[in-house]
């Protein structure tokens, strides 16, 4: 199964909008196919870093249960999620505190939270690069700008004074 996210942020409403795009493995064809796949969803947040997480949540929690055990490819442009199995050894062993205040992470929370979802789905977690010139994306580069556009068009189409989730 491959599993593509992304979000787009606006700092200054502190609003955001993230987009998964789900495709089995033998789904992989021609991006133009899977354009009407992309699910989007308008979030608050603090910062990209939040909302990129969130975004990798939301997307493991549309999953169906059954699916667990079958391999995950994860896609982001995210570079401290693709990180994060790395740190992951460090981060329990420092209890999600900041090495120099000792307090807690700014993203303890969601850090836990995406290791409990690693755990059960064992996902391999590729960082992307974003933003590619067309002619040189790969099939997964094109995969992954289609979750891109549908994250910045969502932030753009939606009222950022309105209340969200």
């Amino acid at each position: 199964m491959l599993l593509f996210t992304d979000a787009s942020f606006d700092k200054k409403s502190g609003t955001g909008a993230g987009a998964i795009l789900i495709l089995p493995d033998r789904a992989l064809s021609d991006e133009g196919s899977h354009a009407n796949l992309v699910q989007t969803r308008v979030h608050k947040s603090e910062s990209i870093a939040q909302l990129e997480l969130a975004t990798v949540l939301w997307a493991f929690e549309t999953l169906d249960p059954s699916a667990v055990g079958q391999p995950i490819q994860l896609y982001t442009d995210h570079q401290t999620i693709s990180e994060l199995p790395g740190r992951r050894a460090r981060l329990e062993a420092a209890h999600f505190l900041s090495g120099r205040t000792k307090q807690p992470l700014n993203h303890a929370t969601l850090y836990r939270e995406f290791f409990k979802i690693y755990d059960l789905w064992k996902p391999t977690v590729t960082w992307i690069k974003g933003h590619n010139p067309q002619a040189k994306r790969e099939l997964h580069q094109k995969l992954f700008s289609l979750v891109d556009r549908a994250a910045r068009t969502a932030l753009r189409n939606c009222d950022l004074t309105a209340s969200r989730i």
